[in-house]
């Protein structure tokens, strides 16, 4: 029978890293908001704010990304978004949540007023948004799309 030491069962699964490298989150999760309806923003939300509270009690590493496409847009801009003081809430709650819209989407949007949405401070555009939104789970990400 082979023994092994507990550091070296460690290694085996993953769960250490090399000194000088960052620590991966070990809970990755990507919520996806993709309609203007106000109820799936706040269900969003809802679900972020428990599994982000979740992860810091228990001192879990974490990290929460929020990903808005197509109508869902709504939700992240600072002129119309029915959830803006929540979102603002969050992002200053929980820093293990990070924010994104569809670069498309804002060219969209800035199309058709002839103006750039105003996003709500901290939110970041990424490029083919849809894309990006669902690639993280090949990087073992879990997607929730409330």
């Amino acid at each position: 029978m082979v023994r092994r030491g507990f550091l070296t069962s460690l290694i085996d699964l993953g769960l250490t890293t090399s000194v000088g490298a960052k620590a991966q989150a070990l809970f990755r999760t990507v919520v996806k908001v993709d309609s203007g309806d106000p109820e799936q923003m706040r269900r969003a939300l809802s679900i972020v704010q428990e599994a982000g509270r979740y992860h810091v009690v228990h001192k879990e590493s974490a990290e929460i990304r929020v990903v808005a496409v197509g109508e869902g847009l709504a939700m992240l801009r600072a002129d119309i978004s029915p959830v803006a003081d929540r979102v603002i809430f969050i992002s200053r709650s929980l820093p293990i949540v990070s924010w994104y819209v569809a670069a498309e989407d804002v060219a969209a949007a800035t199309a058709a007023s002839n103006a750039a949405p105003p996003l709500i401070n901290g939110v970041v555009t990424m490029e083919n948004g849809r894309v990006e939104a669902e690639r993280p789970q090949v990087q073992g990400w879990s997607l929730i799309t409330p």
